[in-house]
Formats: structure tokens, C-alpha cells, sequence
């Protein structure tokens, strides 16, 4: 299941990125597994819904999520995307030899072609610190792209590899507009005080304590 794309959380980066005029961003992650291509898949499906002629491009060899399947295709030869839905197509990432598509050239032409077409591109791509012969570098995409945004799996990505992958984007002067944080594994704020409350309960009485702290809208926000 994808995020929903009326959560507030997806409309306050697509209102700091495609809706603020960024027209080619690409979303990549530390290391894998963090959430890039959801997030990736929800920001180009809030786009579409906005009448945005959207193109969501599938450069994450890593474990091209977004493609039921690769396709033969080079760089000097793009097929037609696939139609999505309303305004929504994919380009299905590549199954060819890669070196082409590491080409600086290669990228530059095929971003320009693809706006001619289209009003915003999208590229997902393999995590940054997934160095290999199998994949895109991460990092040259994003420099390509006018923007990026990285994806952070709280209390899971190491700080070491977040810093490394940051380095990456620096690197290649790539525009880090900011890191959006996937708290899918850190339990909300309220559940915290109720665990830390929890050895306490055989001498006070915290029924009324408990009971507040869940209605507390403070407490109850996701972050």
C-alpha cells in the first residue's frame, strides 16, 4: 500500500518542492529500504492530482520498485512512457548495458527532452550508498535534477551513513532542499510517556494520567 496522498505531511514537501516550482527533483535515500520510492510515487501522484503533466522516472537499479519489470532502452533511444494514470506516466527503468546512462550528457538530454513533455519529472533513484557496477550513481542524478530530497529511516539508517550520503550530494554540488524523515519504526510521542509510565502504575494511580495523555492533541500529532 502507497502513502496516501492527502496526508499533511506529503503536501508539506510537495508544497516546498514541485509546488514551489521545482520542475525535475529527484528522491533518494541513504540506503535502502528507507521509503525513497513511496514517497517518490505519493509526491508524482499529488502532482497529477494538482493538473501537473507528471513523469515518474525509475532509475533505482537497486531494486526498481516502481517498474513491475525493466525495459531495453537506452538513452539515445527512450520509449514512450507508460500511462499511469490521469496524468500520471512512468518511465520503466532501463534492463540495457548501463554504461550509457552514466554518461553526464546521456541524463542532461534525456531531463530536457522529457520537460519538453511534460510539467514536472520525478526520479527515483538507487540509495546513494549503494556503490556497485549494477547501478546509476545517485548522486549525478541529483546534481542533474534541479533538486533532491533525501529519505531518512528514523532509528534504523546509521548517522555514519546519512553523513556519507550527504557527502555524496555535496560532491557533486547536488541541491539538498532537506531530508524527510520516515519514523515508520519510532513509536509516537504519546506511546513513549505511556511506557515510561508503565512501571509505576502498581503504587500511583495514572488511570486519569493515562487517559489525559492520550487525548492530548500535542501528544497525538504525527510528526
Amino acid at each position: 500500500m502507497g502513502i496516501p496522498v492527502h496526508y499533511l505531511e506529503i503536501e508539506r514537501i510537495y508544497a516546498a518542492t514541485l509546488s514551489s516550482g521545482v520542475r525535475t527533483l529527484a528522491v533518494t535515500s541513504a540506503c535502502g529500504g528507507e521509503g525513497s520510492t513511496s514517497l517518490c510515487r505519493a509526491l508524482a501522484r499529488r502532482a497529477a492530482l494538482d493538473g501537473l503533466r507528471t513523469l515518474l522516472v525509475d532509475f533505482d537499479l537497486h531494486h526498481h520498485g516502481l517498474s513491475e519489470r525493466p525495459l531495453p532502452w537506452t538513452p539515445d533511444a527512450p520509449p514512450t512512457p507508460l500511462l499511469q494514470e490521469e496524468r500520471l506516466s512512468l518511465m520503466p527503468a532501463p534492463s540495457q548495458i548501463l554504461l550509457p546512462f552514466r554518461r553526464r550528457e546521456a541524463i542532461e538530454g534525456l531531463l530536457s527532452g522529457w520537460l519538453n513533455d511534460y510539467d514536472v519529472v520525478l526520479v527515483d533513484t538507487s540509495p546513494l550508498n549503494a556503490v556497485n557496477h549494477g547501478n546509476l550513481p545517485a548522486e549525478q542524478i541529483c546534481a542533474l535534477c534541479e533538486a533532491c530530497v533525501m529519505v531518512v529511516l528514523c532509528g534504523v539508517t546509521p548517522a555514519h551513513q546519512v553523513e556519507a550520503a550527504v557527502a555524496r550530494l555535496r560532491t557533486r554540488e547536488a541541491k539538498l532542499l532537506g531530508c524527510v524523515y520516515n519514523d515508520r519504526h519510532t513509536p509516537a510521542l504519546r506511546d513513549q510517556v505511556l511506557a515510561a509510565l508503565a512501571p509505576w502504575r502498581r503504587w500511583l494511580p495514572l488511570r486519569w494520567l493515562e487517559g489525559w495523555l492520550r487525548r492530548t492533541p500535542l501528544l497525538n500529532v504525527s510528526f
